[in-house]
């Protein structure tokens, strides 16, 4: 075990968590993105929002294949036809406001987005 794992378990159990610095703004964000063909309807996808707001290809990003993953979720439904709205599943403020014919999630919001009367 290195330092660094040493120092955040003792912490843990002293009731302190180290955790790094997370852009708030980010977390609020929501992307939309139209397709280029005729629109069949939206979907919302709760993954991971980068690789719209960053200048970075997915494909360039090392440190986890969550970023290239969202890229391609979204490229699927706009090539379909949907309209995709992406949020970050971090996100804990956003209420949806029009009807989804599919929602997408990495682990959180299914259960509060689930309960929302404009959830398909």
């Amino acid at each position: 075990m290195n330092f660094k794992k040493i120092v955040k378990k003792y912490l843990y159990k002293a009731g302190y968590e180290i955790n790094r610095h997370q852009d708030e703004l980010l977390h609020k964000a929501v992307v939309s993105i139209k397709p280029d063909i005729s629109k069949k309807g939206d979907a919302l996808i709760s993954y991971i929002i980068e690789p719209w707001i960053s200048k970075k290809n997915p494909a360039e990003y090392k440190s986890h294949t969550h970023f290239w993953e969202s890229a391609q979720i979204a490229k699927i439904f706009l090539d379909m036809g949907y309209a995709v709205d992406a949020i970050d599943y971090r996100n804990r403020s956003f209420i949806p406001y029009k009807k989804y014919s599919f929602f997408v999630g990495a682990r959180t919001n299914f259960e509060r987005l689930s309960f929302d009367a404009k959830m398909n």
